[in-house]
């Protein structure tokens, strides 16, 4: 087996492993988000409705693409799209209805995952603006009103 064809194995089973878990929490969206975002990612349409279901997810959006392309090989049009729903699933993090997901975390660790899994340096680059667009928008939210 090849070092390569080892470490995508690896992230792989990473990624299916921390999905399982986050099922077995109980840490599950509505299932109108996900036939949204399964939508999203199978055929690369937005309309303008989505907006609306997916800006209230946060960080359960990010969770439900964990289960949508867990045991997926990813393309580079299936993380455009995902950094679409990310990005939108942050927009306001105000408007998240579940204040835990209003915070980024498993987002954050998805888009190290599709850095690590990424090989274009403009798709790399798209997902690094990503990460720091939903960081900023959560500390802008975090900080105390005065």
């Amino acid at each position: 087996m090849s070092l390569r064809r080892g470490e995508e194995q690896m992230k792989t089973f990473i990624l299916c492993l921390l999905c399982l878990s986050l099922q077995a929490t109980g840490y599950c969206q509505n299932d109108k988000g996900q036939e949204v975002i399964e939508k999203i990612i199978k055929t690369g349409a937005i309309e303008g409705n989505d907006i609306k279901i997916i800006g209230p997810m946060g960080d359960a959006a990010a969770v439900t693409l964990t289960k949508i392309l867990g045991n997926k090989e990813l393309l580079s049009n299936d993380i455009d799209a995902a950094l679409w729903v990310i990005g939108h699933a942050f927009a306001d993090p105000t408007f998240v209805k579940s204040i835990p997901d209003r915070q980024p975390r498993t987002a954050l660790l998805v888009l190290n995952y599709f850095h690590l899994a990424a090989t274009d340096p403009r798709l790399k680059e798209r997902i690094d603006k990503t990460r720091k667009y939903i960081e900023d928008r959560y500390a802008a939210t975090a900080r105390p009103k005065n």
